[in-house]
């Protein structure tokens, strides 16, 4: 009985070394750090970080731009299983196909007809009008300076209009040279096998970086000077077995590639691709470079000390590795004690066996006074466990922002109710991130200070400010609720109980309708700022696909006059145009597109300011929605919330009240099952699914979630 009960005591206190890692990969550049990042990954995982891309355009769930050259071999091989597939079917199966494919044509065609119907409809009425003024003119009529400021007016053509478009047509234009290149890195790795310090990983690298620029002339008539970016890439593929040690870093160096052989495009261009040994620019049809003088790989320190007077001219991958159990060494002291701790009890109970009363007793009251000891210090040793909410309380979201916090005050009301957080109350601290007194930062740390350790923050571009400094901040755990899409990568104590704009990316992409042999004309409209860029990055990034003529834009944010745009986008003859912004401009943006005779489809992100207004029948507008939004969700959870919410506000919850009220929900939740301790709990939202008030959400392996959304047509 003693050694059974010895063995399970060392079984259990051995568990708690279960081991993660956290991989951190560096890229030094002439010896200046240029990117860094990390992954946490247990035995047999893999993870992957793609390509930066454009500086805010991130794939979704933080995946990046795929690696170019792996998806086009990817494209092949479904495109040859399309092939057997087809030749596999039957006639009838096929002409079924054939079908399907013509019936999209025939609406492509159908949308094509009608865009230009409309732009035939305004021609005519300009047409018309400047006759009617031609004549008055013609007659000398004293009604002709009358009728003819109208028509300026209402075209869009006064002295102030005119001074608009000047500025409008000076503005830069994004030429695509550079959205086009891989910009970066990307990473996949695979932990194959762990053993205490050291571990086996396989893994896919490559970087790449604008190292200069080529100009030469622009078109035959030797007019014109084109801009040329001119890349250095480097890149170590299929890379097996590698062993890493904790504590020590591994390095691959990579010869740079000297200006000299970079003066002319042509031989930028046959040189831009460097590579370790194997590897090369396409799986398919690989390009072995032969090996440079200074490429190396081995640890760290020894290729520094070797190569100490060459840093400039080399480019140095270095990889190193860690334990990730929430301390900075190997295991966590606590963890170490209780180890040492059941050993010691289990010699004393159980081979030290004489006056056994005594020892128990003393075994129960070593284990509370430890408990004790090692607790750490939190919300748990006050009556009350406060959450903060730093949302904007003034401008133009402030009505949004108070929707949100009276959910969060419905679900603090039912915690409490139900007895708090292991009988602790929750106090909801809320703070304006706009405040013209204090910064976010300010702010945020004020309320540190004061004992906040839980965050919500939102929505605007100071919140993404704040992220270097809360990632640093191991007593803290932050919910973001605004839509950038990578919000929760390179944050371990992070979360997003929000929309994702990676998500309505998606959504919105899939309003438009393809035909294989068609060309679609698509224009996107976003709001001139940090979010705005960052949503339409990843919208633009799923637009712009084959045969796709992709034409963007910005606006200012709460812009009225869209007359401009509007006489742009006709000239285009664009099927669909797409809106990202706050809804506050949405209106004007729809009504000026109906003005100069857009009649085809304007599909509209989920806003935070919701503005209702009636919709012409001549556009077919569609927008993204919350199922709760359209009254969808009648589950129990959102049933009580609706009902609570109504008893204590008098009114119909919006879907940022029930983002609210999930927020505190599974916070709370988060809290009591972390035992107060922040840096755990990342943990609870790994891959968890809940229903909510607001519908379903699924957290993926970074926190980051997805909620219940639709195309709804206004």
């Amino acid at each position: 009985m003693k050694k059974i009960l010895t063995f399970t005591l060392l079984i259990c206190s051995l568990s708690a070394f279960a081991q993660s890692y956290r991989v951190s990969v560096e890229t030094f550049v002439s010896n200046k750090l240029e990117d860094k990042f990390s992954f946490t990954l247990n035995e047999g995982e893999t993870q992957e970080k793609g390509f930066d891309g454009k500086l805010f355009a991130k794939r979704y769930r933080a995946n990046g731009y795929p690696h170019s050259a792996l998806a086009e071999k990817k494209k092949l091989e479904r495109e040859e299983k399309m092939a057997q597939k087809v030749q596999a079917m039957k006639p009838q199966e096929r002409v079924k196909s054939m079908l399907e494919k013509a019936r999209k044509a025939l609406d492509i065609a159908e949308t094509r007809l009608t865009t230009a119907n409309g732009a035939k409809e305004t021609a005519e009425q300009k047409l018309k009008e400047l006759e009617d003024l031609d004549a008055l003119a013609t007659r000398g009529s004293p009604s002709f300076a009358s009728a003819y400021a109208d028509y300026l007016k209402r075209n869009g053509l006064t002295e102030a209009d005119a001074k608009v478009e000047k500025l409008y047509r000076k503005r830069p234009r994004d030429t695509g040279d550079v959205d086009e290149i891989e910009l970066g890195s990307y990473c996949k790795i695979k932990l194959i096998k762990s053993a205490d310090k050291k571990i086996k990983v396989s893994m896919d690298y490559a970087y790449s970086r604008i190292m200069s620029y080529f100009y030469s002339d622009g078109n035959n008539n030797g007019n014109t000077i084109t801009k040329h970016p001119i890349t250095e890439r480097f890149e170590k593929l299929d890379v097996k077995d590698l062993v890493l040690t904790v504590g020590k870093s591994y390095c691959y160096q990579f010869t740079r590639l000297s200006p000299e052989k970079a003066r002319s495009l042509s031989e930028a261009m046959a040189q831009s691709g460097i590579f370790a040994g194997d590897g090369g620019s396409k799986p398919t049809d690989p390009i072995v470079k032969e090996a440079k003088e200074l490429d190396a790989e081995g640890d760290f320190k020894d290729i520094k000390r070797k190569y100490a007077s060459d840093s400039g001219k080399v480019v140095r991958v270095v990889i190193s590795v860690r334990f990730d159990n929430k301390s900075k060494e190997c295991t966590c002291e606590k963890t170490r004690c209780i180890f040492y701790f059941v050993n010691a009890c289990v010699y004393q109970l159980f081979f030290q066996n004489k006056n056994m009363k005594i020892k128990l007793l003393f075994a129960f009251l070593s284990t509370l006074l430890f408990v004790v000891g090692c607790s750490t210090k939190s919300g748990n040793d006050k009556a009350i466990y406060p959450i903060g909410a730093v949302l904007p309380l003034t401008g133009d979201c402030a009505k949004a922002s108070q929707e949100i916090i009276n959910g969060m005050k419905v679900a603090c009301d039912e915690i409490n109710a139900r007895g708090g957080i292991s009988g602790i109350n929750v106090k909801l601290v809320v703070k304006d991130s706009r405040s013209t007194d204090t910064t976010l930062l300010e702010t945020f740390d004020s309320m540190r200070r004061h004992g906040v350790k839980v965050f919500n923050l939102g929505f605007g571009k100071e919140t993404i400010f704040t992220k270097k400094l809360v990632s640093s901040c191991e007593d803290v755990f932050v919910n973001y609720m605004c839509s950038y899409p990578p919000i929760t990568v390179d944050m371990p104590n992070s979360t997003r109980i929000f929309i994702n704009g990676a998500q309505v990316g998606d959504i919105m992409a899939s309003a438009v309708k393809r035909a294989d042999d068609s060309t679609i004309q698509i224009v996107s409209m976003n709001v001139d700022d940090f979010f705005g860029k960052a949503d339409g990055d990843y919208l633009a990034f799923n637009l712009k696909l084959p045969k796709t003529k992709f034409y963007r834009d910005v606006f200012g944010a709460g812009e009225k006059n869209f007359t401009i745009f509007g006489e742009q986008i006709m000239r285009l003859y664009a099927e669909y145009v797409f809106y990202v912004g706050y809804g506050s401009e949405l209106q004007a943006f729809t009504d000026s597109l109906i003005k100069a005779g857009y009649q085809n489809t304007i599909v509209a992100n989920c806003g935070l300011i919701d503005d209702n207004f009636k919709v012409s029948e001549k556009i077919k507008l569609l927008k993204v929605e919350p199922l709760f939004a359209q009254g969808k969700i009648n589950n129990s959870v959102s049933k009580k919330f609706v009902a609570s919410y109504k008893s204590m506000f008098g009114a119909e919850p919006t879907w940022k009240s029930a983002y609210g009220y999930d927020s505190i929900m599974l916070l709370a939740s988060a809290v009591e099952k972390s035992r107060f301790i922040p840096s755990k709990m990342r943990g609870y939202f790994t891959n968890l699914k809940y229903e909510g008030a607001v519908g379903k959400l699924e957290f993926d392996r970074t926190a980051d979630s997805i909620s219940e959304l639709s195309l709804v047509k206004k």
